[in-house]
């Protein structure tokens, strides 16, 4: 039997659009300022084989096109011929 939250979630429902409120979010003078850097940088978060090969990890991973982990590596090269900054995160335990 799974234990309640000790927490409130913090989702909600809406609406809205994300631009919706984003804008509703850059129009508050109190809020913590954020944007936009200078230029952009290619993210890639936690992409890990057990999460996108399925033929080692069938009990996590999960395809959403055989060729994801190559289109990845693609946009990664081009972006560094792009003289763009390229982040590689993980999770480690």
């Amino acid at each position: 039997m799974s234990q309640p939250l000790a927490f409130e979630p913090t989702m909600t429902l809406s609406d809205k659009t994300a631009r919706q409120i984003y804008a509703e979010v850059k129009a508050n003078p109190a809020r913590a300022k954020f944007g936009f850097g200078a230029r952009a940088a290619l993210v890639n978060i936690d992409f890990q084989q057990a999460y996108t090969r399925p033929d080692l990890f069938p009990k996590t991973a999960y395809v959403t096109h055989p060729n994801q982990i190559g289109f990845t590596n693609a946009l990664a090269k081009a972006a560094r011929a792009a003289d763009m900054p390229v982040v590689w995160t993980h999770v480690a335990y």
